[in-house]
């Protein structure tokens, strides 16, 4: 365990005691889930490479701009992504297929998944001053 992380559930600890300070977050929590891949020789082969495969994975889960339109001094950004209860799923993930350049492949046929993790978490100040932790 980081020492920081004692020193986080302990400066909470403190923080809470006044009234006035609410929405604690001692920064103790995991950062967002991980996959971590390797690219097998069958993705070589069909002309992947690991940032070509990672801008897929990304697009495919977190979704890629269709549309953007200025709407007075609003903007709205539509984007494209995969159905919500397969997103979730793992199996999903294995079974995706990728448009390669050489052909379609599984992704589970073109990666290996190495090792599962979690993003460390880290502080930033924002530009007004505040605290605020964020994956890295």
């Amino acid at each position: 365990m980081p020492i920081s992380e004692p020193a986080g559930q302990d400066l909470a600890q403190h923080l809470a005691e006044y009234s006035m300070v609410s929405d604690i977050d001692d920064g103790s929590a995991q950062g967002k889930r991980q996959f971590n891949i390797t690219l097998t020789p069958a993705g070589h082969r069909m002309g992947l490479t690991p940032r070509t495969i990672a801008d897929k994975i990304r697009n495919a889960y977190q979704g890629i701009e269709a549309v953007k339109h200025q709407r007075g001094r609003n903007e709205i950004t539509v984007r494209v992504r995969i159905k919500e209860n397969e997103r979730i799923c793992e199996t999903s993930f294995e079974n995706y297929v990728i448009n390669a350049p050489n052909g379609e492949i599984m992704l589970r046929d073109a990666v290996k998944p190495s090792r599962e993790g979690h993003i460390p978490r880290s502080a930033e100040t924002t530009a007004d001053g505040k605290l605020r932790s964020r994956p890295m």
